[in-house]
C-alpha cells in the first residue's frame, strides 16, 4: 500500500513527465517536397480588336527578353505560329522566368506587347494580345 499512496501523491509529477517524454520525441522537421505536376506553359492568344472571340491563325508570336532586343528584332528567345484556336504556346524550354518582351505580326499588322512577370509556376498561363 506505500507504493500505492506514494504514486497518487505524486501522479501530477508523473503525467508531466511522460507528457514531456512524449512530446520532446516527436519530429518536429517538416520537409516539403514541391513536385511539378504539370509542367509550365504560356499560352499566347492572339483575337481581332475587342472580341475575343475572333482569333487570328497563322499570325507570328515571337518572344524577346528585354524590350531593346524587340525593337531591334534581334535576339529572340522563341517564336511560334498561332493554330485554329489562335493560340501559340510556349513550353517550359521556350522561355525564362520575368517579362516577356512580345511582337506578334500576321499579314501587314504587328503589336507589341509586354507579359506581367512569369514564375514558371505549374500549369498554363494566358496571355491575350488584340491584333
Amino acid at each position: 500500500m506505500n507504493i500505492l499512496n506514494f504514486l497518487k501523491g505524486y501522479k501530477h509529477l508523473f503525467l508531466l513527465f511522460y507528457l514531456g517524454v512524449l512530446f520532446s520525441s516527436c519530429e518536429r522537421e517538416m520537409v516539403n517536397e514541391i513536385i511539378s505536376i504539370t509542367p509550365p506553359e504560356l499560352h499566347v492568344i492572339v483575337h481581332q480588336g475587342t472580341d475575343k472571340a475572333k482569333r487570328v491563325a497563322g499570325a507570328t508570336v515571337t518572344l524577346y527578353a528585354t524590350d531593346a532586343d524587340r525593337t531591334a528584332n534581334t535576339n529572340s528567345i522563341s517564336t511560334a505560329v498561332t493554330n485554329d484556336k489562335g493560340e501559340a504556346i510556349f513550353t517550359e524550354k521556350d522561355f525564362k522566368k520575368g517579362e516577356l518582351f512580345i511582337r506578334v505580326s500576321k499579314d501587314a499588322a504587328t503589336v507589341n506587347a509586354k507579359t506581367p512577370y512569369l514564375l514558371q509556376n505549374d500549369g498554363k498561363t494566358v496571355f491575350w494580345v488584340a491584333i
